[in-house]
């Protein structure tokens, strides 16, 4: 019912070419061509900038949500496409001079079931008490400092229609690496950041490197901030608005 729904658009618009690409593959039986399909982009909003907390605001944020070490982060969703199993294996396997010196932040709303599930898996791995942070919700104050404040960010999705919260670390100024799949490429924008989601060993190798070599972290950081400015509301304004006008000139002639 979904996709007749859509089928029946005069036009539809996408956060991504990715997504664009799957909605073609999936309607084209519906008659949607290629022109009445349009990416339009998506972009974070002006306040995912980096930012310096004085020490003592730096420090009762760190000692609030258990974070006393350099940490590696993800934020988003908890649900299975998100792989945050995946993430966390990777995490219990990388060296265990880096493992040891570092924490793995899960900054998001987890419900009390799937923190237990995560929690067991980090012990049944080997990890510590304290190793694997789940923060829980945070306001969007602290997650723009946890971005800023964090050593890297991974993303390892398994799926995404943008991924909009690797864009987001990277507008603050966060090392980002990610997953190769679906739209992601297409938010990163460097091949070397990527690695294969569906490899415990991959997203290990990715984040070891991440965690050990201050020369590659140090380009990851100035190309995400310049990557991220790629993206913008404007940008995607003036795309929707040109696909209105062409929607409407195709009509009117016919």
């Amino acid at each position: 019912g979904r996709l007749e729904h859509l089928g029946r658009a005069d036009l539809l618009l996408t956060i991504s070419e990715s997504s664009r690409q799957e909605a073609l593959g999936h309607l084209t039986h519906l008659g949607v061509t290629a022109p009445r399909c349009v990416n339009v982009s998506t972009a974070a909003d002006a306040h995912f900038v980096p930012v310096q907390l004085p020490p003592q605001q730096t420090q009762a944020l760190r000692d609030r949500l258990g974070l006393q070490r350099p940490f590696v982060m993800y934020t988003g969703g908890i649900d299975v496409r998100k792989n945050i199993e995946g993430l966390v294996r990777a995490f219990a396997a990388l060296d265990a001079t880096v493992r040891d010196a570092h924490q793995l932040a899960i900054v998001c709303s987890v419900q009390p079931d799937s923190r237990a599930a995560l929690l067991a898996l980090a012990a049944q791995h080997g990890l510590q008490p304290g190793q694997v942070v789940l923060t829980g919700f945070v306001p969007e104050d602290d997650l723009v400092a946890l971005y800023s404040l964090c050593k890297g960010f991974v993303f390892p999705s398994l799926h995404e229609g943008f991924g909009l919260p690797a864009l987001e670390a990277m507008a603050c100024g966060a090392a980002v690496i990610a997953s190769g799949s679906s739209s992601v490429p297409e938010v990163v924008g460097r091949a070397d950041a990527l690695f294969d989601e569906t490899s415990d060993d991959a997203i290990r190798t990715a984040m070891q490197r991440l965690l050990t070599d201050d020369a590659w972290r140090a380009e990851l950081q100035q190309h995400g901030l310049q990557q991220a400015q790629r993206f913008s509301w404007d940008a995607t304004a003036q795309r929707a608005l040109s696909a209105f006008e062409a929607f409407y000139a195709g009509r009117t002639a016919a």
